[in-house]
């Protein structure tokens, strides 16, 4: 969504992510995983929405820069936490949003679960 902002209007690329981010449920449905090979939720999917809206602003005021500044400067808000993440320990597991460990089966197969979004400075 983000380089397709650039050659594209932004409602159009913004439409493009929401609809390939509608599919994610009935993808969860069916137990198939996308293309970072992870089954999505309701929480991945906010995440999604939330960063393509950020991807499609910097694309969309940037139509002249090359994918390598456009990615500098993806990399930039990532650093100053304008994108969100999934909570996560640093040994890797999931957090709720007070700190807690989750269980694999409080969020594996549940489209609606306790995972917590936090700006991706957040450490």
């Amino acid at each position: 969504v983000l380089f397709r902002s650039q050659r594209m209007k932004a409602k159009k690329a913004l439409a493009l992510g929401v609809a390939h981010e509608k599919g994610n449920y009935k993808r969860f449905l069916k137990k198939k995983k996308d293309e970072e090979n992870s089954i999505q939720d309701s929480i991945a999917t906010a995440m999604d929405l939330f960063n393509n809206e950020i991807g499609v602003m910097i694309g969309s005021s940037n139509k002249l820069l090359t994918k390598d500044s456009i990615s500098e400067m993806i990399v930039r808000s990532i650093e100053k936490g304008d994108l969100l993440m999934i909570y996560r320990s640093p040994d890797g597991f999931y957090l709720d949003c007070s700190g807690k460990r989750l269980q694999s089966n409080e969020y594996e197969r549940k489209w609606i679960n306790s995972r917590c979004l936090i700006p991706t400075s957040v450490k």
